[in-house]
């Protein structure tokens, strides 16, 4: 998902986070910007997109994404049941 929005929108304008470091480094290579932290992500963008496994973890970013607002759009793409 991070390699077609940057192929759309370059490298430069967007954000990864991922508790997987190796993840992140594979992404900043190709030219992503990173983000130490959901809170900070949420506050540097207009537009926070994740793919999470498990509705605990939306409910944490949902969270962190409201108490760091200025982003103003928020995108969950996952396959929960």
């Amino acid at each position: 998902m991070s390699q077609n929005l940057m192929k759309t929108f370059g490298g430069e304008n967007v954000s990864v986070f991922d508790l997987n470091v190796e993840a992140v480094k594979e992404l900043e290579a190709l030219g992503a910007q990173r983000a130490f932290s959901v809170s900070e992500m949420a506050r540097s963008c207009d537009v926070l997109v994740t793919m999470l496994p498990e509705t605990s973890h939306v409910a944490g970013v949902v969270r962190h994404f409201y108490l760091s607002l200025p982003a103003k759009f928020y995108l969950n793409r996952n396959f929960l049941s």
